[in-house]
This record gives structure tokens, sequence and C-alpha cells, in this order.
């Protein structure tokens, strides 16, 4: 079982659903571990997979209040605005 090759900038940030600017900034904050191989900076998929399970909050479970919004339909939106 090997490893998944380290990723680019741009595969980084489109798997974290962030710009390529915020995958950069957490580089430069050492918010995100990196791997510089000469010019090329490279993150490695441990690195994804740590942040998005830091990020990942758990549902409530099925004992949790959960309020639904109610939900309106462009005619009743477009009449309270009148």
């Amino acid at each position: 079982s090997s490893k998944p090759p380290p990723v680019t900038v741009a595969t980084a940030a489109h798997d974290l659903n962030v710009s390529v600017h915020t995958v950069r900034s957490w580089i430069a904050q050492r918010r995100l571990g990196h791997l510089k191989l000469g010019r090329a900076v490279r993150v490695p998929v441990s690195e994804i997979e740590r942040l998005l399970q830091k990020g990942f909050v758990p549902c409530g479970g099925p004992d949790s209040p959960i309020r639904l919004l109610p939900v309106s339909s462009d005619a009743e939106d477009k009449q309270r605005r009148e």
C-alpha cells in the first residue's frame, strides 16, 4: 500500500473547495504542510485529509433539535416585498 503522490497547489485547492490563494496563504502561515521540490510546491494528500477531518462537524444525531426554515415560493417572496 503505497502513499499517493503529493498534489499541486491547484489540486489541493480544488479538493478543499477553496481558492489557490487560500492554499498558498495557509502554506505561508504554516497551517498546511507542504513539500518544496526546487521551485515546485506540492501538498501531501495526508495534509488535505487532515484538514478535511479537522473541519468535519458531525451531525447532531437523531435526538438533536433541528429547526427547518419554511420554504417560500418566488411568488410569495415577491408579494412580501411589495
